[in-house]
């Protein structure tokens, strides 16, 4: 029974033609959201559109397709792809330059939710020193653990619409979880070394280039007059 305040959703799979009411109309094809609020004055229904996902290209350099693999549980296949992100992928100090090619080594395991997706990605960085500002060129290693739930898995680990990937029919969208993997390894302020001792804070320049005795008058602007006198 529903009372004052209550919110029932449903989520129909997909709209078959035209539908009409009152305050809405719904086009064919596209997904919607539907809100029943009961108030004070009786119920009030909402209709959100929901945006529809595009279809996967099957021949995209960071798409899996699993249709010749067995969904019982246990069933393994291997990925693997040399990829690239035309436009480099990163933050302001560190990234992967574009053209850069990003090397995934993957493992698609079939579970009773979906795909589990594991294995490493790797692909070069460069950028500059967070302190000393020299620049940095290495190596970037990640690891990927990712479930793909199939479309109608509605269990406990694949009901949360916003942190969970699926399949589109037969395939996965590796891009994301590739992209984030990466950026997330990035580290906000990237060292040449850990223990990279900076700049000088009064002459701007590195203390590795700096002798071990070096420092900066520090005089009273008071007295800087009478010292040219002298």
């Amino acid at each position: 029974m529903n009372r004052p305040g209550d919110v029932r959703r449903v989520r129909p799979a997909a709209c078959h033609g035209f539908r009409r009411t009152a305050a809405t109309q719904v086009d064919a094809g596209c997904p919607v959201q539907v809100t029943s609020i009961v108030g004070l004055y009786g119920p009030r229904h909402e209709v959100m559109m929901m945006q529809k996902t595009p279809p996967l290209n099957p021949n995209a350099p960071m798409v899996a397709d699993v249709r010749t693999m067995s969904r019982a549980p246990g069933t393994v296949k291997e990925w693997s792809a040399d990829i690239g992100f035309a436009d480099g992928l990163g933050l302001d100090m560190i990234a992967i330059p574009a053209g850069a090619t990003v090397t995934a080594r993957l493992t698609l395991t079939a579970v009773s939710e979906g795909i589990l997706v594991t294995g490493t990605v790797s692909a070069p960085v460069v950028g500059e020193c967070g302190r000393c500002l020299k620049a940095i060129e290495e190596p970037l290693d990640v690891e990927v653990n990712e479930l793909y739930a199939f479309e109608g898995s509605v269990t406990a680990e694949t009901t949360d619409e916003d942190e969970i990937m699926r399949l589109q029919g037969d395939l996965l969208d590796l891009e994301p979880v590739i992209r984030d993997a990466l950026v997330f390894a990035m580290p906000g302020t990237p060292l040449c070394r850990p223990e990279c001792p900076g700049l000088c804070q009064d002459c701007g320049t590195s203390w590795d280039d700096l002798p071990a005795d070096h420092g900066h008058e520090i005089m009273d602007p008071r007295w800087a007059q009478l010292k040219k006198l002298m």
